[in-house]
Formats: C-alpha cells, structure tokens, sequence
C-alpha cells in the first residue's frame, strides 16, 4: 500500500478559508463605524478641553454656554458623518465642579446584502474631564 501523502483540500483550509472571508467582511462593514467612533471620542476629548475654560467662567454665563458647547459638539459629530436624528450629546458637570461627563449616544444601522438583514449599533461614547483648576 503506497502512501498517498497529505491532500491539499481539507476540512481545516476550508475553515481558514472561511474565517478569512468572515474577518474581510466583518472588516468592511463595520471597521468604518467604529473609525468614526474614534473620531467621536477625539470630539468629546475637545468638548472636555473647552468644558474646562467655561467652568472658570463666573455663574450667570456658564449654563448657556455648557449648553452652546453641546450645540457645537453635536455639529462637529453630525460633520464626521454620523447621520442619527437623535444624536445626543450630554455634558454633565458633578455637583463639586471637580469634573465633567460627556457622552454621545447614536445609533447605526448597517445593511447587508442579499440577505436584505440590518444590524444595529447603538454607540454609547463617553469621556471624563477634569475640570479642576490648576494653579501654576
């Protein structure tokens, strides 16, 4: 009896075969997403840094302009492309003024084809500034 020798077409290149088609198109289809969160989280990171100059602020401009801030943040997240309506952005000052909590939450729905199916990603970005005051 001769020894045939390994087959070239097996169950285990099928399997990688497979997992590298699932990886490529996991890739492709929600890789952009999760850029644009990243990009989010620049955003809020920014909103933070400006967080801090307002809450030097004296007491009867500050609300109005935490408000204005949110106004803008929710605009620059709207530029980088994320196209929810009910795009929210929060700034949460704690009640000792020593940080700020801000959160976007928005949704993404991702289309597959041919199978006519929707995914739905809901994204729930947050950063943490501190807003103490720093004395040099």
């Amino acid at each position: 009896m001769a020894y045939k020798g390994p087959s070239s077409f097996n169950f285990v290149n099928v399997l990688l075969v497979l997992l590298l088609a699932a990886g490529a198109y996991g890739s492709w289809k929600f890789l952009p997403h999760y850029y644009t969160a990243w990009q989010v989280d620049r955003q809020l990171a920014g909103a933070g840094t400006r967080a801090y100059k307002i809450n030097q602020m004296s007491e009867p401009g500050r609300s109005s302009a935490f408000h204005d801030l949110e106004d803008e943040t929710r605009k620059s997240i709207a530029a980088l492309g994320v196209d929810d309506p009910q795009l929210e952005v929060n700034i949460a000052v704690d009640p000792s003024g020593q940080s700020a909590d801000i959160t976007a939450d928005y949704t993404v729905v991702v289309e597959h084809p041919r199978v006519k199916k929707q995914t739905v990603l809901k994204m729930h970005r947050s950063k943490i500034a501190d807003l103490t005051r720093t004395n040099w």
